[in-house]
This record gives structure tokens, C-alpha cells and sequence, in this order.
């Protein structure tokens, strides 16, 4: 088993002396359109664009959710921004960096440490997935801080051999009983992020390469997307048994292949980002429409009244009030976005910067600040964007505003 300890990043705000968060780059360009993760007090999991999740009602790029905190103490909201290789967590609304984590500093995007598969959150537990290209791995936390990658006596597979994934770790997703992992055709389950057993048939073989997920808590529904073998045929399936069986989408339910499986459900409806636009359900899944958007879309995040999402690598913010049309805000000159790095963090926004820049946090959306200490070059571009809830501790204590 190898851990991964953090490395802390002192900042002080309003200070005059900050010590930065530096180290290694990476190569990753995830595909436009992406969006980031997130959960709430009650929320559960992360699932992928591998390259979701949720608060209640809400949704995120590459994190697969499902269920409840089980523990009702105080907790501390702990939001991870995840790049090939590497893990960023703030603790106090974005406001610092409690943690820089760099488990492969040469990584990218097709690496045994690629962050393609997402992650998950459940009961103070974080699970995130690697490998893309080659064989991966399983990270575990109880923190958001310091990580333990689980080794192969913990695999237990179907023809009771004991050994660590032989392929990428494409997907991972809590389905309110278990977490669960897909590596090749085959999935695994565990009730702590520690322990795996494979159920369940391999997947068929036409559900060859799986691009994007996403589980619909409320729904209780996970959908898979991606490409038969010779990649000339799109697919999309569902599962509504927690990942044990799938069944295909018929093609004429309109879902158009353009679209991911980075779905967000509110308001009655399915919204998932591609292409141009966006793919839209009014009933569940069942059935589909693709509409245009003014540019490429990351993940939807609903409001009270409506939906907010950020344009694929740009500096701009799109909102509605009825799905169907926005308005289109730039948010701040000479800012952009990573396509996998915007997350509408319940009260805030957290956002990673293309092409290895800054973090940046905003409270209404409009107005950004970058945090104090990381300068271009120190932050690789992030995949993921996600949250959990964890109790206090002297890294992450109580806030005055939680």
C-alpha cells in the first residue's frame, strides 16, 4: 500500500509573505465541454468524463454520487480540484490551498495516474480513479489530504484470484450503498473504499470505450457513454440496479452523440453538455433533444430558478431561467477556464485557469479572485472539481460560516 502524504501550502490572507504551492506540470487537455463536481452537506460521490455527482438537485463533471451522510456531527466542507497526477484541496470555501498532493509529477493524459476516471464521495470517504492507456489505480482518504493508494490483496475478482486492476480505472461512482469502479469490462464494489469485490457480468462487448458517466442520485439511475471498438458507433446505456446490469438507450431515443454522460438533473430535467449545446430529457432519460448553446458548455449547475454553466476554456458564464435560452456574462478579462476545472460549490464557485495557471473563487459568480500563492506553471489543468463534507480537524477546522 503506498500513501501519499500532503504537501501543505501556508498562505496568509492579507499577509505580505506567501509560500507558494509549486511542482510539476502536466499534458492533459481535457475535451471541451467539460465541467467540474461537487457535493453538499448531504451529498455523496463524483462520476466521469474520463477522460457525477451531487449536492441535492445538482450535478458535476467525472464524479458519480449517491446516498447520505450517515454521521450528522459538524463537518467542514472540502472541495479537490484533480489533475493528472496531481490533487489540489481547499478547506475554508476556496479561499486558501490546505493541500497540494503530487502522486506523479511526470503524468498526463494517458498515464497510469490520469485522472480520467473521476472520483467519489460517501461518509467522509474519498475514492478517486486513475489510468488512462494503462493499468490504474485506486487513491483512498478519510480527508481530502493525505492518500492512501489501495494495493491488490484488497481486489477480490470473480474467478477469486486477488490482484490490483489490469487496466485503467475508467469510472468510479457511490451508488448510495456501495462505491463502485469500472476497469475494463468489469466493476467492483466496496461499502468503505477499501475493500473491492467484482459482481456482476462483464459488460458486452460493443461497451468497449467508456468516455463519460454519471449517477443521478434522484434518479437512481447510472449512464455510461462511450464508443464500440472500432469507435464508429456512440452508445449510451443506463443502469438502474447501482452498476450490477446495463441496458443500451435505444438510438431513437434522440440522445445525440455529440453529448457526454456529464448529465445534472433539477427542475424534472436531464442536462448533459456536447458539441455546441446540450442534450435535454424531460422524462428521465427516456427520451431526448439537442439544442444549440451560444458555445461549448461545461457541466449545468441549476439555480433556484434556473441553470448556470461556464463556456468550455473560456472566460464566460451562461444563464437561464428556462433551459433553452441564455445570456452570456464575461465574467474576467484575460480569464480561462479549464474545461474540466468550474464547480458551482453550493455557496460559492471554485474554478481552475487553463493552461496551468491560478485557481480562483468567486461568491456570485461575476466577480473572481485568484488565490493567494499559485502562480502560472504551479497548477496543472484539473479534470475534476469536486466537494465532500469531512469532520474538523487542525488542517481543516470549523469556520465561523460553514
Amino acid at each position: 500500500m503506498s500513501v501519499f502524504v500532503h504537501r501543505p501550502c501556508f498562505m496568509f490572507i492579507g499577509a505580505a509573505a506567501l509560500l507558494a504551492c509549486g511542482g510539476g506540470e502536466t499534458d492533459a487537455d481535457p475535451t471541451p465541454g467539460g465541467g467540474g463536481d461537487q457535493e453538499g452537506p448531504a451529498a455523496t460521490g463524483a462520476g466521469g468524463e474520463l477522460g457525477g455527482g451531487g449536492d441535492t438537485g445538482t450535478g458535476g463533471d467525472d464524479v458519480g454520487a449517491g446516498g447520505g451522510s450517515i454521521d450528522p456531527g459538524p463537518r467542514v466542507p472540502v472541495t479537490l480540484a484533480l489533475a493528472d497526477g496531481r490533487i489540489t484541496t481547499t478547506c475554508d470555501r476556496g479561499h486558501t490551498i490546505a493541500a497540494d498532493t503530487i502522486i506523479a509529477a511526470d503524468a498526463h493524459n494517458h498515464h497510469p495516474y490520469a485522472m480520467a476516471g473521476g472520483a467519489a464521495f460517501f461518509d467522509g470517504i474519498f475514492v478517486v480513479a486513475t489510468g488512462w492507456g494503462y493499468p490504474g489505480h485506486v487513491l483512498r482518504s478519510e480527508d481530502g489530504l493525505d492518500w492512501e493508494e489501495i494495493d491488490g490483496p484488497r481486489f477480490q475478482w470473480a474467478d477469486q484470484t486477488t490482484h490490483a486492476p489490469e487496466g485503467a480505472v475508467v469510472a468510479t461512482f457511490h451508488n448510495g450503498t456501495d462505491f463502485v469502479i469500472i476497469t475494463g469490462r468489469r466493476r467492483l464494489f466496496s461499502p468503505d473504499g477499501r475493500n473491492w469485490v467484482e459482481r456482476g457480468e462483464q459488460l458486452p462487448y460493443e461497451m468497449f470505450h467508456l468516455r463519460s458517466h454519471r449517477f443521478i442520485p434522484e434518479l437512481g439511475a447510472h449512464f455510461l457513454r462511450g464508443e464500440n471498438a472500432g469507435k464508429d458507433v456512440q452508445w449510451l446505456a443506463t443502469s438502474h440496479d447501482g452498476g450490477l446490469t446495463y441496458s443500451m438507450v435505444p438510438a431513437n431515443a434522440g440522445y445525440d452523440d455529440r453529448c457526454q454522460a456529464r448529465m445534472t438533473y433539477a427542475h424534472g430535467t436531464l442536462m448533459a453538455p456536447g458539441g455546441d449545446g446540450y442534450c435535454r430529457s424531460d422524462d428521465g432519460g427516456a427520451s431526448w433533444t439537442y439544442h444549440e448553446a451560444p458555445m461549448k458548455v461545461s457541466t449545468f449547475y441549476p439555480t433556484s430558478t434556473g441553470w448556470v454553466t461556464m463556456g468550455g476554456w473560456s472566460r464566460d458564464m451562461l444563464t437561464s431561467s428556462d433551459g433553452f435560452t441564455w445570456t452570456t456574462t464575461t465574467v474576467a478579462s484575460g480569464m480561462r477556464f479549464a474545461a474540466g476545472g468550474f464547480a458551482d460549490v453550493g455557496d460559492y464557485y471554485f474554478a481552475a485557469s487553463h493552461h496551468n495557471e491560478e485557481f480562483y473563487r468567486s461568491d456570485d459568480g461575476a466577480s473572481w479572485t485568484a488565490l493567494p500563492g499559485l502562480v502560472s506553471g504551479d497548477v496543472p489543468d484539473a479534470r475534476h472539481v469536486f466537494s465532500g463534507w469531512i469532520r474538523p480537524t487542525a488542517a481543516c477546522p470549523m469556520l465561523d460560516r460553514q
